[in-house]
């Protein structure tokens, strides 16, 4: 992964791809490239940023073309291991992950193949390449269009020109009783290959033997066609697709398609011609401007709209007499997410079971599909992503169908591939989120499943809700004076910055906070950070507390408040600092807070829309307190698209 463009039209491809690549700069890479084609495959590839490109576009004069950002799986981000990889007359970009790559490649070394990087990307192409050859063998009428496998060992400087060996076999051939032109030799070779590997990948393909179109093929990996007046648009995320087209082709798993200017081709994977389905988008381009403030700031001044937003919009486009009916019936909530996401299905955990009395149960979506989950038909299955293309949360969502489950979807992206699967989608209202730490798109999570809760308090236990319906509509004004008061939160920052380690306690749904407090200030800061449970601490990671230790307490939970006080006194007792975090003025005064911050006052449904704010705010001020990009944290990617 991380991101892939392709453009055929008739303008210089490499400008139209440059911009594709920028709009998807927000999902995190490490290294970036281009192909173009005009007599041959030219290639530019580099590691580091997008921009990196821009004096060389000049150079790339194809009207056809690919692009990739790549966050590193197989292989260091280098410029070698950067896409696109280019293997006889071939040139690819790849997202996913091939989880069979280091056996294929050792047979492809034992039949003659050299490889140059660490990558899986170049195994697949070479398995291609491979195929091609022998259909070409096979099906040629004389040994002319049998082209030597010799890979150009210059495919990873700054400008590769892979020269066609042999000759193009532009001659009609026959396998059977089918005729078969270049172009579907090549995706004939590109459907065998695909049969020989195990995993998930979404890819395009350029061919000096087919100057005229894009090749593409998917399996459990985003991959969107966009048909435009005088272009064609493969895109891997809808805002790379550009304002060309007002609707999107998606391409099914396991087939293969040939892009042209004006229409695509496409086969299963018995090679059976498929017509594809075709979705309206809305064009959400990021647009980069010459900005005053990182977009993680800007989006964290932005949650109060989205928890507004979301709440005011729960259900729009949803079959609410349906999914109510369905829910009448539930005695169990199965929910599952990654990284943020996962947190606020942790934090619906406590607020679903406390206001509907309906059991929970919340999974890691990697770890859902790997277990024997007990299903049944009273279940309801939920599954959250920013994104809507986390792979793994995907595959849970997939086994949760497949087991007959009801299933619901919580995304901030209404075009994702989750959506295609769901029974009810619920669309957070965020807007695009550029900052690869999730900070608004945390709160819309938030405000659908309370959302949600109230609608199931209602319909479950007849609980009348108008009270807690009108504290909602406080929560915006709350929350915005948390953002617009942030320089005492500022000031905060410098004492986490000067920490070894910081710990995040609380219970109940404070715990839940805690986690995602921590998980902010891990991912922009690289920091050494911890959430736990406040009462699970003294069960051995009390050990870790000393005199070099912060650890910040969240106190919103009026129940359970005296019991997070108690484990501060304990951390206390072992030399560390203590920051509380509470809407509870009662508590400020204790002697073992060394730091506080006091919240506006909410009933404990809405705590963790406001609580959850400071934090965000005091994990960007360490950012920027140590010269960290905080919207391009090292090693993370806005959009986990692999396992």
């Amino acid at each position: 992964m991380c991101g892939i463009v392709g453009y055929i039209g008739k303008e210089r491809a490499s400008t139209h791809i440059y911009d594709g690549l920028s709009a998807l700069e927000y999902r995190g890479y490490d290294s970036v490239g281009i192909s173009v084609i005009d007599e041959r495959i030219h290639t530019i590839k580099r590691s580091g940023r997008v921009n990196t490109l821009k004096e060389y576009l000049n150079i790339l004069e194809g009207r056809i073309g690919i692009g990739h950002t790549r966050w590193a799986t197989h292989g260091k981000p280098t410029q070698i291991n950067a896409h696109p990889h280019n293997c006889g007359v071939f040139s690819i970009v790849h997202n996913g992950i091939i989880e069979n790559a280091t056996q294929i490649k050792h047979n492809l070394i034992n039949n003659g193949h050299t490889f140059i990087s660490q990558t899986d990307t170049e195994v697949m192409l070479h398995l291609i390449w491979d195929n091609y050859n022998s259909i070409c063998s096979e099906n040629s009428a004389n040994n002319s269009t049998f082209i030597d496998m010799t890979v150009d060992s210059s495919a990873h400087c700054d400008i590769t020109e892979q020269v066609t060996i042999g000759q193009q076999p532009n001659t009609v051939m026959q396998e059977g009783d089918c005729c078969m032109d270049p172009a579907y030799l090549v995706l004939l070779a590109i459907n065998r290959a695909l049969a020989q590997l195990s995993g998930s990948f979404a890819i395009a393909l350029l061919c000096e033997h087919c100057k005229d179109c894009i090749f593409v093929a998917k399996r459990s990996a985003p991959l969107l066609i966009g048909l435009g007046q005088d272009n064609a648009v493969v895109a891997s995320d809808v805002c790379a697709l550009g304002g060309g087209c007002d609707n999107a082709l998606v391409l099914a798993d396991d087939c293969v398609g040939a892009v042209y200017i004006d229409k695509v081709c496409c086969y299963d994977i018995n090679m059976d011609a498929v017509q594809l389905t075709s979705m309206s988008i809305e064009h959400n381009r990021v647009q980069h401007i010459d900005k005053q403030q990182d977009y993680m700031i800007m989006e964290i001044g932005q949650c109060p709209l989205s928890i507004q937003d979301t709440m005011a919009g729960f259900g729009q486009g949803v079959d609410m007499v349906s999914f109510s009916r369905f829910c009448r019936t539930i005695d169990r909530i199965m929910l599952v997410g990654c990284g943020t996401a996962y947190h606020s299905c942790v934090t619906a955990k406590y607020l679903i079971e406390a206001m509907a009395n309906v059991s929970v149960e919340v999974d890691i979506a990697s770890e859902y599909r790997y277990r024997n989950p007990i299903m049944h038909s009273k279940t309801l299955f939920i599954a959250v992503s920013q994104s809507g293309e986390t792979a793994d949360t995907i595959f849970a969502l997939k086994l949760a169908k497949k087991g007959g489950l009801t299933t619901m979807v919580i995304t901030n992206a209404p075009t994702s591939t989750i959506t295609t699967i769901a029974d009810y989608v619920f669309i957070t209202k965020c807007g695009q989120e550029v900052g690869v730490a999730a900070t608004k798109s945390y709160c819309g999570q938030l405000a659908v499943f309370i959302s949600l809760a109230l609608l199931l308090a209602r319909i479950k236990l007849n609980t009348d809700t108008t009270s807690l319906e009108q504290q909602s509509a406080l929560v915006h004004a709350q929350a915005k004076s948390i953002i617009d008061n942030q320089q005492e939160l500022k000031a905060l920052s410098n004492i986490v910055a000067d920490s070894q380690s910081v710990f995040y306690i609380g219970r109940n749904i404070d715990y839940a906070t805690a986690l995602e407090g921590s998980l902010k200030l891990k991912e922009i800061t690289y920091m050494h950070s911890e959430g736990y449970p406040a009462g699970e601490l003294k069960h051995g990671t009390i050990a870790l507390i000393s005199d070099k230790s912060l650890v910040i307490g969240i106190v919103t939970v009026k129940h359970v408040a005296d019991k997070t006080m108690t484990a501060l006194h304990e951390v206390k007792a072992r030399g560390a600092k203590v920051l509380l975090i509470t809407c509870f003025a009662q508590y400020l005064q204790d002697e073992v807070v060394d730091y506080h911050y006091l919240l506006p006052y909410s009933p404990s449904l809405f705590m963790p829309l406001l609580s959850i704010l400071p934090l965000q705010l005091i994990a960007y001020y360490v950012a920027k307190g140590k010269n960290y990009d905080a919207d391009k944290p090292r090693n993370l990617a806005k959009s986990v698209t692999v396992e």
